[in-house]
This record gives C-alpha cells, structure tokens and sequence, in this order.
C-alpha cells in the first residue's frame, strides 16, 4: 500500500489533510492494532528522546530503548509521563493543572510538582508570570481550552497555544520546557492522533517561534507541529500499511 485509501480533495487545507489521514490511518489500525502499537512505542521512544535531548541531556536514543544506567530514572521518567499524558488524554479531552504538575513531578526528578516560588529565569522575550499569579493563569489556560472555542480549534492549535502558554507562565523553578513538550502529545492523542515531538536540530527556530507565539501570532509554531504530526501519522501508517490488507481495485 503505497498511499492512504482516501484521496486529498480539491483546496484541501493543512488541518484537513491531517484529518483524513487520521481517520484513514484509524481504519488500517483496526485491521492490525498490534502494528500500530508498535509504531506509537516507536514513536514514544523518540519523544522521549528529543524531550531529554531538546532539554540539555546528552542521551542517544539506543540509551532511552535500553534504560541506560546513566539516565535510567530519568529516561523512565518521561515514558511514566507519557503513558500518563496518553492514558489522561484518552479518557477526556481537557487539559488540569493537576495533569500539568503531574507530569512535570514524573519528568522533572526530583520535583513534586509544585509551582515556583521564586521569580523565574528568563528565557523568552515575555517575561515569566509572578509566583503569585502561576495558579490563576495556569487554570485559566486550562479553563479557555476546555470552553467551547478552545475544543472548536485543530489539535496542532492547542498545542500551540498551550505549548507557548506554559512557557511563558514558567510555573517550575526548572523543567518548564521538558513538560510543555511531553504535553503536545496530549493534544494530539485527544484528538485521535499519534503522539508527537520536535527535533533538538530545529531549537533555535522553535525558540523564535515561542517568542512570536507569545504576542499572539502562533501561526509559524502551528505549521511546525503540523508537520511533526504528519510524520507520526506516516511513521503509523507504514507500520500498518505493511502488514495490511490489500486495497480492493
């Protein structure tokens, strides 16, 4: 199978690709469920990857398969984090600043999940919230994703909203990016899709693009995570696709 069985329909926009690929993709996963988990664990893998490597750990991705000594509590902390954001995204579609201080808590060792007390570091052009204002704003972002426009929106655009958010807010002494990344895949798979993840090669654009994120225009950071989302999609899809039925003629 060399193509997905629905073709791409005149003045087919970026979002709706994404989609017909999903629901096609979903139709080949009942056909072989055992493949396509075993393409999401691949995928799981380098996520975990990328989160630790975008996030300063010089770790080779044969080390996160194996556990390395080296990194083995760390490494199993973004795949317990994962499996949560999964398992949590599976059940219901909102993001809680209780799943936001959780898997920052699994992921971030030896943190317990609580918000910063202290003024944050700086890393973008906005400056991070006051430590007195962390809760508020986190339970708003998650308030304004649960209302009605924030589900109307693509998966890759709550992403983006929530990604550049969390940034900004800094609500952790340390690890604020290492959370928001593990986090897109919670979009993502509330949506009906494979996780995703970004490439450490790209951190200097993904950094501009946060910090344009930040005044409003997420247009640049929606288009990455939509091109990452297609190739988890196609990472699935020829996992399947190989041990698929034939398409009928």
């Amino acid at each position: 199978m060399t193509d997905l069985p629905l073709y791409a329909p005149p003045n087919e926009n970026r979002a709706q690709a994404l989609a017909r690929k999903r629901d096609a993709l979903s139709r080949l996963a009942l056909e072989s469920g055992e493949d396509y988990r075993k393409a999401v664990d691949a995928i799981a893998v380098d996520v975990v990857h990328q989160t630790l490597r975008l996030t300063g750990v010089p770790v080779e991705c044969d080390d996160v398969e194996r556990h390395s000594t080296e990194v083995s509590d760390l490494v199993q902390g973004q795949f317990a984090a994962l499996r949560l954001i999964m398992a949590e995204a599976e059940k219901k579609p909102d993001l809680t600043p209780e799943l936001v201080s959780h898997v920052h808590r699994l992921s971030s060792p030896p943190s317990d999940g609580r918000y910063r007390t202290a003024s944050g570091p700086r890393h973008f052009l906005q400056p991070p919230s006051p430590p007195e204002l962390i809760g508020g704003r986190v339970e708003n972002l998650c308030d304004w994703l649960a209302a009605d426009s924030g589900r109307e929106m693509h998966p890759t655009e709550r992403a983006a909203l929530a990604f550049a958010r969390i940034l900004e807010i800094a609500p952790f002494e340390r690890g604020n990016f290492r959370t928001s990344h593990l986090l897109l895949s919670f979009f993502a798979v509330a949506g009906g899709y494979p996780p995703f993840y970004l490439r450490v090669e790209d951190a200097g654009a993904i950094r501009a693009e946060v910090d344009r994120a930040m005044v409003f225009d997420t247009a640049s950071l929606v288009e990455r995570f939509s091109v990452a989302l297609g190739h988890s999609l196609e990472r699935c899809r020829v996992g399947v696709g190989a041990h698929a039925p034939p398409a009928p003629p």
